[in-house]
């Protein structure tokens, strides 16, 4: 009878634990995954612009919302890899950890210098800034302020990478008699003077001088020995992509938003860089594209049909 009360009991204990009442030893959340792996052999990259005190923009955000991100991403499980990491893992075949996030930002803002810097040094982090080339010491630039070659330099030293974002064409261009605008390397561009569009040769040659003369100021100023490209706004027309391979480039990021394996040579980025990007949504987007790699929405200009 006594093994008939103690086999019931054990019953009644199970049952207890599967509806939750058994503290730690209850059945996993729904969110869990087994040993943390979220995903594998996939790298996942994040996309930022801008860090700022009390921002007026949603794609700005304050430094504590970057830091509070940072600390949800490492206490997550995410891993976070260097744009030497990332390479060697599309082009080299080398491995990358479980979870690989790398960290990107784009335009040069002077706040990843005096903002983010020091947030991804308490974090032991990394992180890559994709600059417009032209606007890099330029007293004549007007906007934003922009980093310097020196403080790019400090910044490399400290563990940081600075690619390519073009070197002026990072803007709006006519495409039409009507002055209708679109990014520059998504059109071929409307040419007053003669009443035409340029031709195919013509943008070819335009996007050629572009990043040769972006790529080349990189390598001579901070001592690159690759060439990676983030596309402005995403937008591409599909000889800029044979552009940037003949100019010995051969990675690139749009901003449709994914998760990495090898085959994406135009890679996929996550855009964290919004207001309402909590640390608690971004984790679950993360963890969602690390499962759900087939949801991949396209810009328009990554996907326009050639003139």
């Amino acid at each position: 009878m006594k093994w008939k009360i103690g086999l019931l009991g054990a019953v009644m204990l199970m049952m207890i634990e599967l509806l939750g009442g058994g503290g730690q030893s209850a059945v996993a959340k729904p969110n869990s995954v087994p040993n943390g792996v979220y995903y594998k052999d996939k790298v996942l990259v994040l996309m930022y612009h801008e860090i700022s005190d009390n921002p007026k923009v949603k794609s700005i955000i304050s430094p504590k919302l970057f830091n509070d991100q940072l600390e949800a991403i490492v206490n997550r499980g995410f891993r976070v890899i260097s744009m030497d990491d990332y390479v060697a893992f599309m082009l080299d075949h080398k491995p990358v950890p479980n979870n690989a996030v790398l960290l990107t930002f784009d335009d040069g803002y002077e706040s990843f210098y005096t903002e983010v810097y020091p947030i991804l040094k308490k974090w032991r982090l990394t992180a890559t800034n994709f600059v417009i080339v032209s606007s890099i010491d330029n007293p004549k630039h007007v906007g934003r302020p922009k980093l310097s070659w020196e403080q790019m330099k400090e910044m490399k030293a400290g563990g940081m990478s600075f690619f390519n974002h073009t070197f002026d064409s990072h803007q709006y261009g006519p495409y039409n008699a009507k002055g209708d605008m679109k990014p520059v390397l998504s059109k071929r561009l409307y040419l007053k003077d003669y009443n035409r569009i340029e031709t195919k040769e013509e943008f070819t040659l335009r996007v050629t001088k572009d990043l040769a003369l972006s790529e080349r100021m990189l390598r001579q100023k901070l001592g690159n020995t690759y060439g990676v490209l983030a596309f402005p706004y995403g937008a591409y027309r599909p000889e800029v992509i044979q552009v940037a391979k003949k100019t010995d480039i051969p990675l690139m990021f749009t901003v449709n938003a994914g998760i990495n394996t090898r085959a994406d040579r135009i890679g996929y980025r996550l855009n964290a860089g919004n207001q309402k990007m909590n640390p608690d949504k971004l984790i679950q987007l993360m963890k969602h594209q690390g499962r759900r790699q087939d949801i991949r929405p396209m810009t328009p200009y990554s996907m326009l049909p050639t003139v």
